[in-house]
C-alpha cells in the first residue's frame, strides 16, 4: 500500500468537491441540521437504491449495546 503524505490528502480535488457539496446542502437547509436531514431523506426517495446500513437488520435502535457489539464484530475493510 502506497503511503500518502498528509498535505496531498488535504488538497485532494475529490475531497474538496465532496466538502463543497456538503457545505452547499447545509447552506440550503439554513444551517439547520434537522432540515438538512429531512431534505436528504426526501432526496433519497428519488433514487432506486435507498441508503441502507449493511448487517444492521434486526438491531434495535433502543439498544446502544447492540450497536456497540455490531461495531466490535465488524471486519476491517481491505
Amino acid at each position: 500500500m502506497k503511503k500518502v503524505e498528509m498535505d496531498n490528502m488535504l488538497d485532494d480535488p475529490i475531497v474538496n468537491e465532496v466538502r463543497h457539496a456538503g457545505q452547499a446542502l447545509f447552506k440550503d437547509a439554513g444551517h439547520d441540521i434537522h432540515r438538512l436531514c429531512a431534505s436528504l431523506k426526501t432526496r433519497e426517495k428519488c433514487y432506486a437504491n435507498p441508503v441502507q446500513c449493511p448487517g444492521t437488520s434486526g438491531m434495535s435502535a433502543d439498544s446502544p449495546q447492540d450497536a456497540q457489539a455490531f461495531r466490535e464484530d465488524e471486519e476491517p475493510y481491505t
